[in-house]
């Protein structure tokens, strides 16, 4: 579980990182642009909780079907990685696709 966790948070970092950095360029409040990627790394680690406590739940009450458990969440958790990369990956191009603000001095 704690490795999924770190995944998730170095994730969000990077992304928020360079989301801020896109959102200065072009001159709009990278402390805005830092919101998304911290709200989704979130929404991930919510998705990982409940993943785990699912395969906690089967893993306890089925002792037979402890493996089969432990493969959901690790292939859940992979599932959530890659839907995170990926929402991530096409705000990322729409950000760079994005006017510049006329504010910009």
């Amino acid at each position: 579980m704690p490795f999924f966790l770190l995944i998730f948070i170095v994730i969000g970092i990077i992304a928020a990182n360079k989301f801020a950095k896109l959102a200065a360029s072009k001159g709009y409040q990278a402390s805005k642009a830092r919101r998304y990627p911290y709200l989704l790394m979130i929404v991930a680690i919510g998705a990982a909780v409940i993943l785990f406590l699912i395969a906690t739940l089967i893993g306890k009450s089925v002792p037979h079907y402890q493996s089969l458990a432990h493969a959901i969440f690790v292939a859940g958790n992979c599932f959530v990685i890659g839907v995170n990369v990926l929402i991530l990956r096409k705000a990322y191009k729409n950000m760079q696709g994005a006017p510049d603000s006329r504010s910009k001095t």
